[in-house]
């Protein structure tokens, strides 16, 4: 796990730095822009949940959760 970590660390190092090379002004590269920081949210989120080892965000881990608990599902 803490080599896919620092593999994901290094490809946002480096995404960040070609986004911040890309042009805002042309509309092309505004474009590229978006679409990369659509992508750094991404692996930033998916490197807060491997370093976390549960869900970002999520206040309660699924080792806390009583075992004994029914859960209910309806589709």
């Amino acid at each position: 796990m803490d080599e896919l970590i620092d593999q994901y660390t290094s490809g946002v190092r480096g995404l960040d730095r070609y986004r911040r090379s890309l042009d805002r002004a042309d509309p092309n590269q505004d474009d590229e822009a978006r679409t990369v920081s659509g992508m750094l949210n991404d692996m930033r989120y998916a490197l807060d949940w491997m370093r976390r080892v549960r869900r970002p965000g999520s206040r309660k881990g699924a080792e806390n959760i009583n075992q004994g608990d029914e859960v209910i599902c309806r589709i």
